[in-house]
């Protein structure tokens, strides 16, 4: 299953290989190791059985793994600034 999802990647991406499979499908294909249900299947070009070939198969859509980033915010919120010096309650005095 691996090399007709690789094959399918690259007839997507490359257009070289878009050019060889248009001109001779059995040739673009000849070098992969796949089984007769999968070479009789993709020479069909019928997408119902390309995909029917994929039934069953799960693959993901991204997986994104990293650190987390610090918190900008830091929670809970910071202490206020202590007072400084020469700041004094005006009820002090």
């Amino acid at each position: 299953m691996t090399n007709v999802l690789e094959l399918l990647t690259d007839l997507a991406l490359d257009p070289r290989q878009q050019v060889a499979f248009e001109q001779d499908p059995e040739a673009a294909i000849a070098h992969l190791n796949l089984s007769v249900t999968e070479r009789g299947t993709l020479l069909t070009g019928d997408r119902q059985q390309i995909e029917s070939l994929f039934a069953g198969d799960r693959f993901p859509l991204a997986v994104i793994a990293t650190d987390p980033a610090p918190d900008p915010l830091p929670d809970p919120d910071p202490p206020p600034f202590p007072d400084t010096p020469g700041d004094s309650d005006p009820s002090e005095t």
